[in-house]
């Protein structure tokens, strides 16, 4: 099922009012730094949905390969030991996401023999929302300009972020997440598109195994429900 995903410019778009109030609440007014400032704080441990939009909602992300770059980015953060992942979909003119920031504990444990006593063991994150978006738009922006040749700018100012309160408000989150391309009229099953962890290609990219509170990865699938571990 790894195909194009993207809309032909002969599909006409939703007209459905309820789900473009729905998105609408999902995808608030476009952001000011400012605002974004105002009482955000990074939580190591804690889950949080993040979304953040290509300046002037341009549909960058439609082309397969700026949407893979985004993943390719998703997954540096995960492998240097700065978030767990936990649910994205590449939308054409957005990003949803969900990581938790990891602390400097984990991160010294993706480095075996190498420990730090004055950070080994802290509950400060490895990085802040804010570190972890910089670095995430970042790369991916100069990455796409050079290998599509683009000239704008890729990303807009600031970001939209929720921390959860529980392990239900996960799953009706991810849920929502997973969701969007189907209200967007973009596939008929979340699984069917192509750059989302409810795709069969990156499912298995979602930390189950921090979720449960397990030591070791497990393989749940995309219609698997998180169980009473964290959050």
């Amino acid at each position: 099922m790894n195909q194009e995903l993207a809309r032909g410019k002969n599909a006409a778009p939703t007209n459905d009012k309820k789900n473009e109030a729905a998105e609408k609440a999902f995808l608030p007014r476009r952001p000011h730094s400012a605002d974004l400032r105002k009482g955000r704080v990074s939580i190591p441990e804690e889950c949080y949905f993040v979304t953040t939009c290509a300046t002037a909602r341009r549909p960058v992300f439609l082309d397969p390969n700026a949407a893979t770059i985004v993943i390719e980015g998703l997954r540096w953060l995960r492998d240097q030991g700065r978030i767990h992942l936990l649910g994205f979909v590449v939308m054409p003119d957005h990003l949803h996401m969900a990581f938790a920031l990891q602390t400097r504990q984990e991160c010294r444990s993706h480095n075996p023999g190498v420990r730090d006593e004055t950070t080994c063991g802290s509950d400060i994150p490895v990085a802040t929302l804010s570190d972890v978006m910089k670095v995430l738009k970042g790369f991916t922006s100069r990455v796409i300009r050079e290998r599509l040749g683009l000239q704008q700018t890729v990303w807009q100012d600031g970001y939209h972020d929720h921390r959860l309160r529980d392990r239900s408000e996960f799953e009706t989150r991810l849920a929502y997440m997973h969701d969007n391309p189907v209200r967007q009229g973009l596939v008929k099953l979340p699984a069917e598109y192509q750059f989302s962890t409810a795709h069969p290609d990156y499912e298995k990219e979602i930390d189950w195994a921090w979720l449960e509170g397990g030591s070791e990865k497990t393989d749940r699938g995309r219609n698997a429900a998180p169980t009473n571990g964290k959050i």
